[in-house]
């Protein structure tokens, strides 16, 4: 007989009921399990649990829920077909079968059971085939409903037009009354997970989401709408399974194509990205956001011109798609032109200008877009405006893609004002590279507080500690370092210096040397290089350890480097900090020319020794990393190579002026660089013997 409940239990069991119907599987869970430990038989309950079970795809975790339920209660119709269904799902055909008879056998028949009967009749080599609404409908949902099984016709009609005019908390509210009313309804909790999602609230969508896939199976949509979910959330091996699973019910599915392809994107996977994206542009041409992806993929992968073009195409298919017209403008920019299929969509007379507008237009549609505003102030630094270009900088902290980390300290933010007897904190933000670019600022600062504690990468505390010996110098740690929690006037991060301290051009230096080594490395390094014989000690570094998107552009490889190393008595000494001995060796071997590597000194993580080192070359050759900053922060002349139109940081000239004295090589993004190599190889010919 039914066990008895008394109030407590009916009102637990409600409760939890509501969170079931409504997505909230988590606070459905331990509502049921409080129940069966103090009623371990309790029907309901039981039978809820294996519908949860079931939702989050455990079939065969349900069936010890399902079979204390029917135990407790072998009249309930639903008890049975909801067993029945999860033997299937757990790949017991045969046990659902005596079930079935079972079930009959007790006196049940009805609608439910035998279309579970039809389905246990297919042989099982039939393969997969459509599902109608009653059968989704035979697992799935929390007991106790007493609902029928579909809203009307009109509610339906008013759901879909509140969720197609964008009006997502009305939306919201219905597709919930369907969850709760008629909880065996897909479609409900379809709608319901892809509304949440609109409203930035993947992790609530999720488990609505898993239900809507769950009650719909053959259904392409809920499983594409449930990897979107898991994508969001970063659960990308289960997004991709809900992808695949979507594909397979719908080989045509182009949004399915899209979304999986810019999931791949993100994962790094660029082969299966642009495979997926290039399916998705095939079956629906129109679909503006594939061709859009599809850029970005190409941009990702330097073919820059073919990344234009599907720019372009999205943004005819789509004149209001701002997010299409940013990149656009990015992909403008890197290639320093304006090809004739895109002059009708952009304004200005330059490559930039073009860019400008391409942004300006995007924020006339996005005008929230921190993006767009941070490539806008990147752009007004290339274009040497350095007022607006410091002032929208600002926009790294909130910005989607990469944005800066805030470290969050509880002072004032500097705001240029006087420094006079105050305290300040700067703390370090972005790369090793940037921090020692940022550094040539220190010391103005240094001067005009009354003390300054500098917060910076762990590496670069003994060099910048012996670089500004009147600041403290710690690292950047979790706990925080003690130094920096004793109470300060005001804090900046580093790179908002510039807005402060560099607002034109002739605020900068007219020299380079900031950053110290310790003379007595020094010395001891050049002794060591000395013994190398006549003839200049140049030391070379060729690419990052980040050669991502448009920063490869940047970078070279060492088979490209003849001309330097033709160049004749020239000790060339590695300044690389990653593994590079294979390339090393292959250079040797192609050019027949000695490159001398201190194994000793680690160029990765000892900066302070890194320095000594650089600072005893005659010369330096460096890529766009940190070893320039560090080569022309310690004295020495250097060069870097670079492709024009990623260097915003030229800021409007052809040299950058935060190391005055380093010249500067560049290419177009689609030259080679055998003019820049002929270049540097005549400065190191020049080099004084």
């Amino acid at each position: 007989m039914p066990i008895q409940q008394d109030l407590r239990v009916e009102d637990t069991l409600h409760t939890a009921v509501t969170h079931h119907r409504a997505g909230r599987m988590q606070e459905a869970e331990a509502l049921y399990r409080s129940i069966l430990r103090a009623h371990p038989e309790h029907p309901d309950a039981n039978h809820n649990l294996g519908v949860l079970a079931v939702q989050m795809q455990q079939p065969g975790a349900s069936l010890p829920f399902f079979n204390s339920a029917l135990k407790a209660n072998p009249a309930s119709e639903q008890y049975w077909v909801s067993y029945i269904e999860a033997l299937m799902l757990a790949g017991e055909p045969d046990v659902a079968r005596r079930m079935l008879e079972l079930g009959r056998s007790h006196g049940m028949h009805g609608e439910k059971l035998d279309a579970l009967g039809a389905r246990l009749s297919v042989p099982a080599d039939a393969g997969p085939r459509e599902t109608d609404q009653k059968k989704e409908e035979s697992v799935g949902r929390p007991a106790r409903t007493g609902s029928t099984k579909a809203p009307p016709k009109n509610e339906v009609d008013t759901l879909t037009a509140l969720f197609n005019q964008a009006r997502y908390p009305e939306a919201e509210s219905l597709a919930r009354s369907f969850t709760d009313r008629f909880p065996g309804y897909g479609f409900g909790w379809k709608l319901l997970a892809v509304v949440l999602r609109q409203r930035g609230r993947a992790a609530e969508a999720l488990p609505v989401a898993e239900n809507a896939a769950a009650l719909l199976p053959a259904d392409a949509e809920s499983h594409a709408n449930l990897g979107n979910v898991l994508k969001d959330l970063g659960k990308f091996e289960a997004a991709e399974a809900s992808y695949r699973r979507a594909l397979q019910i719908k080989p045509d599915y182009a949004e399915a194509y899209n979304n999986f392809g810019s999931m791949m994107r993100a994962r790094n996977r660029l082969d299966e990205a642009e495979t997926y994206l290039r399916k998705a542009v095939e079956s629906k041409p129109s679909l503006a956001a594939a061709h859009s992806n599809l850029g970005n993929i190409l941009f990702d992968r330097g073919r820059f011109d073919a990344a234009v073009s599907s720019f372009a195409r999205a943004v005819a298919l789509k004149p209001d798609f701002a997010e299409a017209y940013y990149h656009l403008g990015n992909a403008l920019t890197v290639m320093g032109e304006v090809p004739a299929e895109v002059r009708h969509l952009v304004a200005g007379a330059t490559p930039l200008e073009a860019a400008m507008s391409c942004y300006r237009r995007a924020l006339q549609m996005r005008p929230g877009l921190a993006d767009i505003h941070y490539a806008v102030s990147l752009l007004h630094l290339h274009m040497g405006e350095l007022e607006e270009g410091w002032e929208g900088y600002e926009y790294r902290w909130t910005k989607a893609l990469n944005p800066s980390a805030d470290r969050n300290f509880p002072y004032p933010r500097w705001n240029g004002s006087s420094l006079e007897g105050k305290r300040i904190l700067i703390w370090g933000e972005q790369g090793v590279g940037d921090q020692l670019l940022w550094a040539s600022m220190f010391q103005e600062i240094i001067d005009q507080a009354g003390h300054c504690v500098i917060e910076c990468a762990p590496k670069l505390v003994p060099l910048l500690g012996q670089s500004f010996p009147k600041a403290t110098v710690v690292p950047a740690r979790t706990p925080r370092h003690p130094a920096t929690l004793q109470g300060f006037d005001f804090q900046c991060a580093m790179g908002s210096l510039a807005r402060f301290l560099r607002p034109g051009l002739a605020s900068y230096p007219a020299r380079n040397r900031y950053i110290v080594a310790d003379p007595a490395r020094v010395e001891y390094w050049k002794a060591r290089l000395a013994s190398l014989g006549e003839g200049p000690k140049v030391g070379i570094s060729w690419r990052s350890l980040n050669a991502s998107g448009d920063r490869n552009l940047n970078y070279t490889t060492l088979d490209e480097w003849g001309p330097v190393f033709a160049a004749p008595g020239v000790h060339f000494i590695n300044l690389q900090y990653d593994e590079c001995t294979a390339e090393l060796d292959a250079a040797r071997r192609q050019f027949g020319v000695p490159i001398h590597v201190y194994p000793e000194v680690d160029l990765l993580n000892d900066l302070a020794e890194t320095a000594a080192l650089t600072q005893a070359l005659d010369y330096v050759i460096a890529s766009f990393t940190s070893v320039y900053p560090m080569a022309a922060g310690v004295g020495v002349p250097t060069c870097t190579m670079y492709s024009w139109s990623v260097g915003w940081a030229t800021l409007g000239g052809k040299s950058i002026p935060w190391c005055p004295e380093m010249q500067c090589f560049t290419r177009k993004w689609n030259e080679p660089w055998n003019e820049v190599m002929q270049q540097v190889a005549r400065e190191i010919r020049a080099i004084p013997r």
